[in-house]
């Protein structure tokens, strides 16, 4: 499952035309950490990569401290393709 998230309308646009593999877009989340909390729980990421230049610190800082176990025994990967700059 590919689940692809954007900030925005234009971005909703563009993922759609060209990652028709996305089981879904939606719109990222709010950076506050109940709403962070409450969408990684919901959608369970086996990975996250970070494809812009966005600082969301309250998002990586929580997806960062989810990598506890995982059902299947796997741990989820929160690896941003990007370096710092």
């Amino acid at each position: 499952m590919i689940l692809l998230s954007t900030g925005t309308e234009s971005g909703q646009k563009v993922a759609r035309e060209r990652v028709a593999e996305a089981t879904a877009t939606f719109y990222f989340p709010l950076d506050l950490p109940f709403v962070v909390q409450g969408v990684i729980r919901k959608i369970r990421p086996d990975l996250f990569l970070v494809a812009e230049t966005e600082l969301w610190p309250n998002f990586l800082h929580i997806a960062k401290r989810k990598r506890g176990p995982h059902p299947d025994g796997q741990r989820p990967d929160f690896r941003p393709i990007l370096s710092p700059l």
